[in-house]
């Protein structure tokens, strides 16, 4: 995400609307506005699939609190490590 905000935040202080983005070893010509329609779109992805993997990893810690709690009570009570 860092580096599609730096690509944003250089994009839009060039006033060319002719750019140039890397493709493999390539450069390719490409207009600005197109660039930037690229580049807020890869970006809100990335915010989509970041907040996803936050509310999995809620998830997950969630069900592992409820497995230590349901482990403690199979076994009297008894603190578990970790």
């Amino acid at each position: 995400m860092n580096e599609t905000e730096a690509a944003l935040t250089e994009l839009s202080k060039t006033e060319n609307p002719v750019v140039y983005k890397s493709i493999g070893s390539i450069l390719v010509k490409s207009e600005k506005a197109d660039m930037l329609e690229d580049l807020n779109k890869k970006k809100e992805s990335i915010g989509i699939r970041i907040t996803t993997i936050e509310k999995q990893e809620d998830r997950v810690k969630k069900k592992l609190e409820e497995m230590q709690k349901n482990l403690q009570k199979a076994l009297g009570g008894q603190p578990t490590s970790g």
